[in-house]
């Protein structure tokens, strides 16, 4: 096992906490925006924003402006106060190479403790730019600090889409979902923070690990899955059976592709499996955190298929990650 879950905070274009956040997911509100911006078929390019940080605000800003709140909705949840000792913080980010890195990315992590008005760890603070199997990385380090002795450690991720040299380069790739370009995703924008902690919680992190593909699939060389496929494999090994599982699959045909191959050999069997994208957009980053609040919350209220699963997180470039998260409250327990 890697850590216990005492808390978590979200926020996202469908809520502004975990639970109303999970809520609206089981209940598909999902409503993309019309943008002012237009794509080359100069139709208006569309996304999922979150509420509350208006459409000026771009890039690092945008990020705090996501992060800040999701973080002091978790220490909220645990009573943790700026009289406390500093909080170590492991955040997720985009991998490099997006049209919006920002040089102050390392800062990242200062500037949410900041914001949310809480001292971060000088020591033990992190920001893990690998996309989507960043949070993989990040609980393994998170694991790492646990086992030194820290007490606690907040673990998350951040994504925002909204800008418009993002968009304009998913649109220059075909990357966006629109009318005569289905082979695209929805963009979004989220953050989500866990609180680990050694003993009791919302749930458990049970396994994590990461593994990188020859190739994204969208090379010319056949993407095999097979990094993928050793990760399921090792994750049984570990857990055992699959029941549920929880990937990023967004509409995209070299992320499908991948997803039927590795879970095709590794997987077998009828299992559940769950689409967080449909009804939050594609939140790149901060899609292992938001899919574990999504997991645990959905388990405390009843409506999860099982009370473990498993995350199936594909990065944009080779980065593969997985992790295995059990619900430890019973149903009906709405402490969130």
């Amino acid at each position: 096992m890697i850590a216990d879950v005492v808390a978590m905070g979200a926020r996202s274009a469908t809520g502004l906490s975990s639970l109303q956040i999970a809520l609206c997911a089981r209940a598909h509100m999902f409503e993309p925006t019309s943008l002012s911006w237009r794509d080359k078929r100069n139709q208006p390019m569309g996304m999922a924003l979150a509420g509350g940080l208006g459409t000026q605000v771009h890039g690092f800003e945008r990020l705090v402006g996501l992060a800040a709140p999701a973080l002091s909705e978790a220490l909220a949840q645990r009573g943790h106060t700026p009289e406390d000792r500093p909080l170590p913080l492991i955040v997720g980010v985009a991998r490099p190479g997006r049209p919006d890195r920002d040089p102050r990315i390392a800062e990242l992590a200062g500037a949410i403790g900041d914001r949310a008005g809480v001292a971060i760890d000088e020591e033990r603070r992190a920001v893990i730019a690998e996309g989507q199997a960043g949070f993989a990385s990040a609980l393994l380090l998170a694991k790492r600090w646990l086992d030194e002795g820290t007490p606690r450690v907040a673990v998350g991720g951040v994504d925002s889409y909204y800008h418009p040299e993002v968009l304009r380069w998913l649109d220059e790739g075909y990357r966006l979902q629109a009318v005569g370009a289905e082979d695209g995703f929805i963009p979004g924008e989220g953050a989500a923070f866990l609180l680990l902690e050694r003993g009791g919680g919302l749930g458990r992190v049970l396994h994590a690990a990461v593994a990188k593909e020859e190739t994204d699939g969208r090379e010319d060389v056949p993407n095999l899955a097979s990094a993928t496929t050793g990760l399921l494999h090792a994750l049984r090994e570990q857990v055992g059976e699959v029941r549920w599982a929880i990937s990023d699959q967004n509409g995209e045909r070299a992320r499908a592709r991948e997803w039927a191959l590795a879970t095709g050999r590794a997987l077998g069997g009828e299992i559940a499996e769950t689409k967080p994208v449909w009804d939050l957009g594609d939140v790149g980053a901060a899609s292992g955190p938001l899919f574990s609040v999504l997991a645990l919350s959905s388990a405390r209220l009843g409506f999860a298929p099982h009370p473990s699963c498993a995350l199936v997180l594909q990065s944009d470039g080779p980065e593969r990650g997985v992790v295995a998260l059990e619900s430890t409250v019973e149903r009906g327990e709405t402490t969130c």
